[in-house]
């Protein structure tokens, strides 16, 4: 008898499903539509766009840049105000192979003192 249960269960679900991917294909099909529309008016305001900077002459280009809004000034100012500053360091700033061979010449130096100081 579970046997039957769970057969009918199934087919219950697999016609749920069925009826959702074929509900959801149209959904999907009528957002993939609205999205090319809103893509080819973004492509054609951009061509609008370049082809107007294009056409500008270096004053009318400063002068345009000058008067741009905010949210279109992404350059230098986005990238100084997002910088991280460094602390200060103390001292001298050491270099890695260089230090490798002082540490051997001022053991070779304390070597030399302390036999110097036996004799």
């Amino acid at each position: 008898m579970s046997l039957v249960i769970r057969d009918e269960a199934n087919k219950k679900k697999k016609s749920a499903k069925n009826s959702e991917q074929f509900v959801s294909w149209k959904d999907k099909k009528i957002l993939a539509d609205n999205e090319e529309e809103s893509l080819c008016k973004d492509v054609e305001e951009l061509l609008k766009w370049t082809g107007l900077i294009e056409s500008m002459v270096d004053k009318q280009l400063k002068e345009y840049v000058m008067n741009a809004p905010e949210e279109l000034r992404a350059g230098k100012e986005v990238a100084k105000s997002t910088a991280r500053r460094r602390a200060p360091r103390n001292g001298k700033s050491k270099c890695s192979s260089s230090s490798a061979l002082m540490d051997a010449i001022w053991k070779h130096h304390r070597e030399d003192g302390d036999d110097e100081e036996e004799k």
